[in-house]
């Protein structure tokens, strides 16, 4: 069963397979889109956030949309919330730069899965600064029959750090295949 947005979008991807397209509707709500909408919405004129002079994370960013689209829904209902998002996604679904998204996380897990062997492990290895601007250090690790390979990664949230990490084994990985 589709999505009720999805039937908006689909007309423009007409030859995509539903994998395909999962992945489009994934990039469209990532937290590093909302938070372009976000900026676009100018949201941070409004937003208390201390202190004031520090630059706003990506997720404040992100879960503002989300509260707004939330208020948008419960004020006026879901055709309300769908023309809201029709109408600030275009630029996004209209260009042709909106590709698949394929994170580092996701292409390692593909490249185990190919090669059969159990699924990358992620381990936090520290975690420094204040609260409100923490830094996180996490690795991966893979492991098949004869050895082990691990990459390492930091990043201001648990998932930032993953991906890192996950980018870092991935080119580690690939100077092996080459």
């Amino acid at each position: 069963m589709r999505r009720p947005i999805e039937k908006d979008i689909l007309p423009l991807f007409p030859q995509e397979e539903e994998g395909t397209l999962s992945k489009r509707f994934v990039s469209l709500v990532r937290r590093e889109h909302l938070a372009t909408i976000a900026r676009i919405w100018d949201v941070a004129s409004v937003l208390k956030a201390t202190p004031v002079d520090t630059p706003l994370p990506d997720s404040i960013y992100a879960d503002s949309v989300e509260a707004v689209l939330g208020a948008i829904y419960l004020d006026g209902g879901f055709d309300e919330a769908r023309r809201i998002i029709l109408a600030h996604w275009e630029w996004a679904l209209a260009g042709s730069h909106l590709m698949p998204l394929i994170d580092a996380k996701s292409r390692l897990q593909e490249w185990c899965q190919q090669k059969g062997i159990p699924l990358p492990e992620y381990t936090l290895l520290k975690s420094d600064g204040p609260d409100h601007n923490p830094l996180f250090t996490m690795s991966v690790t893979i492991q098949d029959a004869s050895s082990s390979q691990m990459g390492v990664g930091e990043g201001s949230s648990h998932r930032h750090a993953e991906q890192q990490a996950a980018s870092a084994l991935l080119t580690i990985l690939k100077d092996k295949d080459a």
